[in-house]
């Protein structure tokens, strides 16, 4: 456990990444009780640093929503029932890498109460969620950073990703043709999440059901490549047929998981 000063400050850190940060998601982050937490907020908003608001706290000053923010918004639901599932997957101890995407963002945000995790992503967002307070080691490459979202692109960061080896990659994508191509709207990101797949002994696509039937201009691999499909059901009978015989394990709900 932090003393509080410290915590308070890693609080006002993760706020600057996040702008809202639910009680509770702060309480298992910093492994004290909900109490501790307000009463944190409360010194806080006490010395003008940030709001307190219903349910968690926020940065003193609304800020304009960013794109980023805004695909957060869209499939909430969906995205964070995929996101514990995937979490459900993950032991502690292990190695896994996630690329940049809503979806690997809300993974990272369930994986926030995992220890002793080695990561290593070229999401600033994400290297944030999961580097406090648990022991993990989180590393990120250098490169280009893309102003909406913080991501890290360039062959730099595809040559820093080939370094490792890891147990599980974590990888979200833009869309899922017809052929059950994995496929992505930028060519720097369809690189690099190649890159992470090729570096991996288990492969995840983390994917709500809007993806199915959506054309990405760069495509990134076959789906047979991968290991997990988890998305939301319901799942068309011949889109599960299909993943059954590229042996690629579907899961659509946490009863799945073991």
């Amino acid at each position: 456990m932090y003393p509080s000063s410290i915590r308070q400050s890693k609080m006002l850190e993760r706020l600057r990444l996040q702008q809202f940060c639910n009680i509770t998601e702060l309480a298992e982050v910093f492994s004290v009780s909900d109490e501790t937490v307000r009463r944190d907020v409360r010194q806080l908003a006490e010395m003008h640093l940030v709001r307190k608001v219903h349910g968690g706290v926020a940065t003193l000053h609304e800020t304009m929503e960013s794109p980023f923010q805004k695909r957060m918004a869209e499939q909430r639901e969906e995205k964070q029932q995929i996101a514990e599932i995937c979490s459900e997957l993950i032991p502690d101890g292990t190695t896994l890498m996630l690329d940049s995407g809503t979806t690997t963002s809300y993974v990272a945000r369930s994986l926030a109460k995992h220890k002793d995790l080695t990561v290593i992503t070229n999401s600033t967002d994400i290297a944030g969620i999961l580097l406090p307070p648990s022991g993990n080691h989180v590393y990120m490459p250098g490169g280009e950073v893309r102003q909406d979202d913080g991501a890290i692109f360039g062959q730099s960061a595809v040559e820093y990703i080939r370094q490792f080896n890891v147990d599980w990659a974590i990888i979200s994508v833009g869309g899922i043709d017809n052929q059950l191509n994995l496929t992505d709207y930028y060519p720097l990101e369809s690189e690099l999440s190649r890159a992470v797949i090729e570096q991996a002994q288990e492969v995840i696509v983390v994917a709500d059901r809007s993806k199915f039937g959506r054309v990405g201009l760069a495509k990134i691999c076959k789906m047979e490549v991968i290991d997990i499909l988890i998305t939301n059901p319901p799942i068309p009978s011949e889109i599960s047929r299909e993943l059954h015989s590229m042996d690629v394990r579907l899961i659509t709900q946490s009863s799945q998981v073991g």
